[in-house]
């Protein structure tokens, strides 16, 4: 079903767009396999389907994940200052720390990274407060475009 257009909005470049809220998708999950047996610090019990800012902030006390040589991990997205978004054996967790994103890091020859993740942000380009305005995937296109961002 296809989204009905309320505003129609043209973008220059080198124009600000505010925008009030951001959204990344997992298109693909990254591969990550496991050399040597480690342990990471993980926290559990999070929503399949979505994490707003306030899951990723009230997440409780990490818990141990055991990984074995030859376990394999998925990938699913970067939430900054080293943590991340992992799947292991169908269970969603946040990783404290994604040791395979920072060569030489402590445990970075621990992991192989395999595939990289794939996602796509959007923005919401309505104002905080009000209805949703319109979304707008940022792109290379996008990018390219030299939009000014700003939140």
């Amino acid at each position: 079903m296809d989204s009905k257009i309320v505003e129609k909005r043209n973008l220059i470049k080198g124009q600000r767009i505010q925008f009030s809220e951001v959204r990344i998708r997992t298109l693909n999950p990254g591969k990550v396999g496991v050399f040597f047996d480690v342990e990471l610090s993980v926290y559990k019990q999070l929503a399949a389907d979505y994490l707003s800012i306030n899951d990723i902030h009230n997440l409780g006390k990490p818990e141990p994940l055991h990984l074995r040589a030859g376990d394999s991990i998925n990938y699913l997205q970067y939430l900054g200052e080293g943590t991340c978004v992992i799947q292991f054996h169908g269970e969603m967790m946040i990783c404290a720390k994604c040791y395979w994103l920072s060569k030489g890091s402590r445990f970075s020859n621990h992991f192989n990274y395999q595939s990289p993740v794939k996602i796509e942000r959007w923005i919401n380009l309505g104002k905080k407060g009000q209805n949703p305005g319109a979304w707008l995937r940022i792109t290379s296109e996008t990018m390219e475009s030299n939009f000014i961002l700003s939140p």
